[in-house]
């Protein structure tokens, strides 16, 4: 039977789930766990609104499942939860009570380029490690999931949590299924398919709370990936930029359209000054270079390792029957580094100093430099 028509016949009391996973910020956890499930909304909630999803035919295959409601799966580390984990695969049930095993980052290695037609295995796990650094880590507020006042809709310390991971489980998924490119950017063509953000309805009691927070988490994920918009990667590609004369000596100012500078540290040789005001970058120098200088710009990345975590499979498989799910392990960092390069057109009219030093061949004794000026 047909993926799409095994699931017809499920009604699922939640597509998202969030998994708070045996294991801590530094990557340290068990070889296996236990998931237990925590729905919303509680009994105590005002039930109006729509919280569940409907069926949808996503990007590459994927699709996804009837839900009636938001339902928060965890496991407990000596008695208390843990941080959130999320499922990978779209539209595959992750029932409560059964056992997870752990996984290292490897269990992409047979994810099917059919899958997902904009990124590789290494790009899918470079944006879900960004995803989960920026995106809700929990715990959740309480260990006893029987405290229905400690979990109701109506403290606003649960709202914002719970807005936060369907934020974060809906990015995991627009991640894994196709919708963002390589630079955390939406596709240019949805090619008549729904989107993964459809599943929830904008009459969610939480709807405002999560499109707040799903904008934050892509603009943190965008900021930390994207590249200033005169910057390269290499320094053979970089852009070269002219220093004009000015009162003040020789200026560039180099404005970046993509607003992203936060972050990066600029520096150059040959006597250039680099500045930063806003989105602009300001390059100043009392005499101009003679050759092109390059002016190299460092940014550390941080990001999340990823713990990986399934019932059945050592590797991931769209058609298992039950749902792996990932969380976020040890927070790293990398360092980025980009160029441009920075040059003057002096006029033949304008004195420039060079300086000639001879050296006798056979003495090795330097000669007195030579001082040349062209007019």
């Amino acid at each position: 039977m047909k993926r799409h028509q095994q699931r017809t016949f499920r009604l699922l009391a939640a597509v998202l789930s969030v998994l708070l996973l045996c294991g801590t910020a530094a990557g340290i956890r068990a070889a296996s766990v236990t998931s237990q499930a925590l729905s919303f909304p509680r009994f105590a909630d005002d039930p109006d609104g729509t919280w569940g999803t409907r069926y949808l035919r996503f990007l590459n295959g994927w699709d996804s499942m009837i839900g009636v409601g938001t339902t928060v799966h965890t496991t407990i580390l000596d008695g208390q939860p843990q941080n959130f984990a999320y499922c990978i695969s779209v539209g595959t049930a992750r029932p409560g009570g059964s056992a997870l095993n752990a996984y290292d980052q490897d269990f992409f290695d047979l994810f099917d380029p059919a899958w997902n037609d904009l990124l590789d295995r290494s790009q899918i796990k470079t944006l879900l490690s960004h995803v989960l650094y920026y995106g809700q880590k929990g715990p959740l507020p309480s260990a006893n999931f029987h405290d229905w006042e400690a979990y109701s809709m109506s403290l606003a310390q649960n709202q914002e949590w719970l807005a936060r991971y369907m934020a974060t489980q809906t990015l995991v998924w627009e991640t894994v299924c196709g919708e963002r490119k390589a630079d955390f950017t939406r596709r240019d063509s949805m090619d008549g398919m729904a989107a993964v953000r459809d599943l929830i309805s904008p009459e969610h009691p939480l709807y405002g709370k999560y499109g707040a927070a799903y904008d934050e988490i892509v603009s943190s994920v965008r900021n930390a990936l994207s590249l200033p918009s005169f910057l390269r990667d290499t320094e053979g590609s970089a852009l070269r930029i002219e220093l004009e004369k000015g009162a003040d000596g020789w200026t560039a100012v180099l404005a970046d359209t993509g607003r992203s500078l936060a972050g990066w540290q600029f520096s150059a040789g040959s006597g250039i000054v680099c500045t930063v005001s806003g989105n602009e970058l300001i390059l100043r120098a009392q005499n101009p270079p003679l050759t092109d200088v390059t002016v190299t710009a460092v940014k550390t990345v941080p990001y999340s390792s990823l713990l990986i975590w399934s019932p059945d499979n050592s590797h991931f498989d769209r058609d298992s029957s039950e749902q792996p799910v990932v969380q976020e392990g040890q927070a790293l960092s990398t360092v980025r580094t980009a160029y441009v390069k920075a040059y003057a057109d002096v006029p033949l009219s304008d004195p420039v100093g060079l300086i000639l030093r001879k050296t006798d061949a056979e003495a090795k004794d330097e000669v007195r430099p030579v001082v040349c000026r062209k007019s």
